[in-house]
């Protein structure tokens, strides 16, 4: 009896941490759903504190940024390129598996079946719980911030927990159920599955909770350390240009010394200048600066946006190769760093425009400036910076 009952709290701990997930992602898909949204500034007036609080932290501000590009709409990495469609297909084609994975085990429910191994069950005990990490895994790549990446790793030990804690169950009520987890994979079927099977974990009770908890931490430290090296090779992709104290970066293709001839045509400007030297008045102040076509606008950029734009991350085929405007910003880093170089990309938490000018790229001069947004799209929330 009272090993009945421990199954069954073990069970309910294990269900809550399961929704909890959930949970998580649900709000991870609405974070990313609502940045293109007119809601956005309402939806971040509640979701933001949470970011900030983070931010502002010596420790753990890192977790807001992005190890994969948002802004970019083109890199030197066709892999790097890929993400945010390989994450759609990832998402869509885990909601359909586990919609087809329900389907078989509610019809089997109505028709008063009692083990389902027909279909997909066939080749794998847990379908559903491997196509949500299938989608989790898209959303991921799709809105890759590392506090997402940990609420991954977090969420596939869950699953992992939850349906060992069902095998357990279903092994007592099933006699036939012992001889179907030999045939069959738990996520995957079982010659994909063999490489990536888990060592059983040794011991009971406290040593067990002790094990479980060990290999947990080191799969966020593993996370983490793939994350950087992500984040390393994808601001290496960028097109980019950098100074002692500023980052340029084009959302497109453009040589470094593209970038760098129109840094210089607007840096001699002198409203640009003087707005320049105005912000070098912050210590350590560190610029990271954009370099788009004057026919593109986004929104996580703070530029200006006349009314009724339309924001995007599509680079303009058809642009005007002569007209390019750059967006010069103050970048936030993390507390206590003074980033030079990529790291100037790698460590912004956020940005605080300071001037946006127009170049003539032919007459080599600027034709345009316009003063910071009254009200940038999404405020002073935390969004990608590249």
């Amino acid at each position: 009896m009272k090993e009945h009952v421990d199954g069954t709290d073990r069970g309910r701990l294990t269900r809550g941490a399961f929704w909890a997930s959930v949970a998580f992602y649900v709000l991870v898909a609405f974070e990313f759903f609502y940045m293109a949204s007119p809601f956005a500034a309402y939806f971040y007036s509640v979701y933001g504190p949470g970011l900030d609080l983070l931010g502002e932290s010596q420790t753990a501000s890192w977790l807001v940024g992005f190890f994969l590009p948002h802004i970019a709409a083109q890199t030197k990495s066709w892999l790097v390129d890929a993400d945010k469609v390989a994450g759609a297909i990832l998402t869509i084609a885990g909601m359909c598996g586990f919609a087809i994975g329900a389907f078989r085990i509610y019809s089997n429910k109505l028709r008063k079946r009692e083990m389902v191994e027909s279909g997909v069950y066939r080749w794998i005990r847990h379908p559903q719980y491997g196509a949500l990490m299938m989608a989790s895994f898209g959303l991921l790549l799709i809105w890759p911030r590392f506090l997402v990446l940990f609420g991954f790793v977090t969420i596939v030990f869950v699953y992992v927990l939850l349906s060992r804690s069902e095998e357990r169950r279903c092994t007592r009520q099933f006699a036939g159920y012992a001889d179907y987890m030999q045939r069959t994979g738990m996520f995957l079927p079982r010659a994909l599955e063999s490489p990536f099977r888990l060592v059983p974990i040794p011991g009971s009770g406290f040593l067990r909770a002790v094990s479980w908890i060990l290999l947990y931490i080191a799969a966020l430290g593993m996370a983490s350390f793939a994350g950087r090296a992500v984040q390393s090779h994808a601001i290496d992709s960028l097109y980019a240009h950098y100074t002692e104290d500023a980052a340029y970066f084009s959302v497109g293709k453009l040589s470094s010394r593209e970038i760098a001839a129109l840094a210089a045509i607007a840096l001699a400007d002198s409203t640009v200048a003087a707005a320049i030297r105005q912000a070098r008045e912050n210590e350590g102040a560190r610029f990271l600066n954009y370099v788009l076509p004057t026919e593109m606008f986004v929104s996580e950029i703070p530029m200006r946006l006349p009314k009724g734009t339309v924001t995007g991350h599509t680079f303009p085929k058809d642009h005007d190769r002569n007209r390019y405007k750059i967006v010069f910003t103050l970048a936030h880093h993390r507390p206590g760093r003074i980033p030079n170089g990529p790291s100037i990309i790698a460590d912004a938490l956020n940005k605080t425009p300071i001037i946006e000018a127009w170049i003539d790229r032919q007459a080599a001069r600027v034709v345009r400036t316009f003063p910071p947004p009254e009200k940038a799209f999404y405020g002073g929330m935390p969004v990608p910076v590249f």
